[in-house]
């Protein structure tokens, strides 16, 4: 596991790749941009990947962490680690390496946390912990937010059977509540190969 997760440090190439991930002995994943957006891509779009992996990232904070714990990641290196993310992978067991460590992960700004490193601050399970992420970023979206970990949210409200889905709002002839309709159907998490449910929440 440590020759993987020594490729998938090699691989890393910023601002081009700030994150690849390792199984097997081959990258089956790369991804670049800020925050946790690139692990998340991956989360949502192909969360097997994560699975036994070995990840590599520009920049790993708790949220990403548990989230990586979540989907059953063996190795994690952060160029940037903190200390709270060290002591989650140290918890559950991973193999974790850093170039880096800091006491936290910081929003854009600089001048506070990151609203995602706080939503699980005070979770240690990781199950909980993916679920405290996701209504967080359903906050965001809620309040038409962008986050300062570099996700980029749909610009409407969400409603309270699920964090990851649309609002159904009162809308003014029948083609606006059709792409609502759609939108909200696009939204809904699907369960995970590993038992979790995908975050939603990005745009492309």
């Amino acid at each position: 596991m440590k020759q993987q997760l020594a490729l998938a440090k090699q691989t890393l190439n910023p601002p081009d790749v700030t994150c690849a991930v390792v199984q097997n002995g081959a990258v089956v994943s790369t991804g670049k941009g800020m925050g946790v957006k690139p692990l998340l891509s991956v989360y949502n779009a192909t969360p097997e990947l994560l699975c036994g992996a070995a990840v590599a990232d520009t920049v790993i904070g708790k949220a990403a962490a548990m989230l990586l714990i979540q989907a059953g990641a063996s190795a994690v290196y952060g160029a940037v680690m903190s200390r709270p993310a060290v002591e989650a992978l140290r918890a559950h067991g991973l193999l974790f390496e850093y170039g880096t460590l800091v006491p936290g992960i910081q929003n854009r700004t600089g001048n506070g946390s990151c609203p995602l490193e706080q939503s699980v601050a005070d979770i240690d399970d990781p199950a909980l912990a993916v679920q405290a992420l996701r209504q967080r970023i359903a906050e965001l979206m809620a309040g038409k937010e962008a986050c300062p970990a570099g996700l980029v949210f749909p610009r409407k409200p969400l409603g309270k059977s699920s964090p990851c889905s649309l609002r159904a709002e009162k809308a003014k002839g029948k083609a606006t509540k059709t792409r609502q309709g759609a939108a909200a159907r696009a939204l809904r998490p699907q369960a995970g190969p590993c038992g979790y449910a995908p975050i939603k929440g990005e745009t492309t």
